[in-house]
C-alpha cells in the first residue's frame, strides 16, 4: 500500500509497472478518508465499495442530473464533468460513504472505456494501456467533479475520536479472523500522532496479507472494512463492523436517475 507520502505525491501504478500521477484531488481525499488515515499496509486503506445495497444513497444523494459524455473532441484537460453517477453534493465530508464514492468512479471511468480497478491505496491503472494514462486521467478526474465530490479537509478531534471507536470494533472483526492485533495506544495518544507518519498506529501493519490483490485483502476487506458500510454517518461508535455484501471491485449500485 502506499504511504501517507505516496499519496500526496500522487503515484499509482499505471500498464507495464510504471507510475501514472494521481490527480492532486483525489490524492487528497484518499489521503484525507482513510479510516486509519497513515494506517494500512500501506498506510491508506481506501476501503473499499463499503456497502452491497446502496445504504448511503438512500440517505446522502440527491438525484443526479442525466447522465453526460466527455466531449470526444476536447482534450484531456478540457473534459467536462461526467454526471450520471451520484451526486454527492451537500453531503458532509466526515460522513461520506468513500466506499461507494471510489466504486462509482470506477464505474464511470469503465464505462468511458478505460479499465480501472480498485486496490489497496486506490485506483489501479495496470489493465490501462500506458499511452492511455493521461486520458484515463482526465476521466477519473471528469468522473469525480460530475459527482459534486466534497472537498478534502482534515478530520477535526471529535471526527478523529469517532474513527478511533471504529478502530476498536475493527480490531475485535480482525481478531475474530485470526490476526494477532496488539492493543492500541490510548484514544488521546492516537489522536495526537493521527497525522505523524512515524508516530501513527498503523492497524493494518499487523494484517501481513492485507495487502494481497489477488485475495487476500478483498476477503479481509469484505469482513472487516476498513471504514463503516454506509459511512460514519452510518455508524455509532459501540456497534460492531458489518461486513460488506459485495466485494470491493463489484459494480456499485446505479446512482438514481441512471
Amino acid at each position: 500500500m502506499l504511504t501517507g507520502a505516496d499519496v500526496a505525491q500522487g503515484q499509482r501504478k499505471g500498464a507495464g509497472g510504471t507510475a501514472a500521477r494521481l490527480p492532486t484531488f483525489a490524492a487528497v481525499v484518499w489521503l484525507l478518508m482513510s479510516t486509519v488515515a497513515c494506517s494500512g499496509p500501506s498506510e491508506i486503506r481506501p476501503a473499499y465499495d463499503a456497502s452491497g445495497p446502496d445504504e448511503a444513497g438512500s440517505t446522502h444523494e440527491e438525484e443526479p442530473a442525466a447522465k453526460s459524455e466527455p466531449s470526444p473532441s476536447a482534450s484531456p484537460s478540457e473534459l467536462a464533468p461526467i454526471t450520471g453517477y451520484g451526486d454527492f453534493s451537500g453531503v458532509e465530508f466526515h460522513e461520506m460513504d468513500w466506499n461507494l464514492w471510489i466504486r462509482r468512479v470506477v464505474s464511470c471511468m469503465r464505462d468511458h472505456g478505460f479499465p480501472a480497478t480498485i486496490i489497496p491505496g486506490g485506483i489501479n491503472f495496470s489493465r490501462i494501456p500506458e499511452d492511455q494514462n493521461q486520458k484515463a486521467q482526465a476521466v477519473q478526474a471528469a468522473c469525480e467533479a460530475g459527482m459534486n465530490t466534497p472537498s478534502p479537509r482534515p478530520r477535526n478531534e471529535a471526527e478523529l475520536g469517532e474513527i478511533y471507536e471504529y478502530m476498536l470494533a475493527l480490531r475485535e472483526c480482525l481478531i475474530a479472523e485470526g490476526y494477532d492485533i496488539p492493543e492500541p495506544p490510548s484514544k488521546q495518544v492516537w489522536i495526537d500522532t493521527h497525522y505523524d507518519p512515524d508516530l501513527a498506529w498503523k492497524i493494518w501493519s499487523f494484517v501481513p496479507d492485507a495487502g494481497n490483490p489477488e485475495y487476500s485483502w478483498e476477503h479481509i476487506e469484505v469482513r472487516c472494512p476498513a471504514q463503516p458500510v454506509g459511512g460514519y454517518g452510518q455508524w455509532e461508535p459501540g456497534d460492531p463492523v458489518v461486513p460488506m455484501q459485495e466485494p470491493p471491485n463489484a459494480e456499485p449500485p446505479e446512482a438514481e436517475g441512471r
